[in-house]
């Protein structure tokens, strides 16, 4: 036990970034996949909000095997590299998946570290979820492409995430507008032959006008950007430009966007809730 213990803390100090109450051992017991504690309440829907998490783990482990080909196209690299802060800034990846674009950000100068839950093994990776990470050492920015909309407590994740910056620290994201998946969209997937988006089984993908919206209580929107995300997750590039042209002619509702944010201080905070 007492070298498991030494093995861990030597692995987080390399990683250099969990403060003394993440690198606190586990209690004995079965664990859980991801490290997840059984759940205590009871969410939207009957459903508890441990199996809220597992059900997003879930969908989150179908994807990162092709996540890298379908989302880090030109435009989105582009995008990330405007709104970051020039390397060497320090990046915290959020929902890094198999560590592509942690890689391709060290690559530019960055010094990065990713988180997951299924995060790949040793430096700079650490395994574990948004809302249990901390940080003695605040990030100059974070990145968080098709992330928050799967964390099990938003408000927990946001308030961990904002922790984790320095003041004006820069958020950028890709995210998923579930609740722009209407009718239109399923015409449009079935006319270019895509399968369809179902959304009958995504009660607890959160929708991105309420990310937004919680975000907006500790971050100021600087770049909204919506646009296709349905070829995207398709693995279907050559549709993106038919995507957004149907988007463009009012024929279909984007259900993506690109973000960016910076992270407002306290005193901002108090003035903000005081409207």
């Amino acid at each position: 036990m007492e070298g498991r213990r030494r093995a861990a803390t030597r692995r987080v100090g390399r990683a250099g970034a969990l403060s003394r109450a993440a690198r606190a051992p586990r209690p004995r017991g079965r664990r859980r996949a991801g490290g997840v504690p059984p759940a205590r309440s009871r969410g939207a829907g009957g459903g508890s909000r441990g199996g809220r998490i597992r059900r997003a783990r879930r969908r989150r482990r179908a994807h990162v095997s092709r996540w890298g080909r379908t989302h880090l196209t030109p435009d989105l690299l582009e995008f990330i590299r405007t709104w970051l802060p020039a390397p060497p800034a320090s990046v915290i990846e959020v929902g890094c998946g198999d560590g592509r674009l942690t890689a391709h950000l060290r690559e530019r100068g960055h010094r990065v570290i990713g988180i997951d839950p299924e995060a790949p093994e040793g430096a700079p990776f650490i395994a574990t979820t948004l809302e249990r990470f901390r940080t003695d050492d605040p990030f100059d920015a974070a990145v968080a492409i098709r992330s928050l909309h799967h964390v099990g407590d938003l408000p927990a994740a946001i308030d961990s995430l904002h922790a984790a910056l320095r003041p004006r620290g820069r958020l950028v994201m890709l995210e998923f507008a579930v609740e722009n998946v209407d009718d239109a969209a399923r015409r449009w997937q079935a006319e270019v032959g895509l399968p369809e988006t179902r959304t009958a089984n995504m009660h607890d993908v959160i929708a991105l006008t309420e990310v937004r919206g919680a975000l907006g209580r500790r971050f100021r929107e600087l770049a909204f950007e919506p646009g296709p995300y349905l070829a995207r997750e398709a693995e279907r590039e050559d549709l993106l430009g038919r995507e957004l042209a149907a988007i463009e002619a009012g024929e279909l509702r984007p259900v993506g966007a690109r973000l960016a944010f910076d992270a407002i201080e306290p005193d901002e905070q108090g003035a903000r809730s005081a409207r």
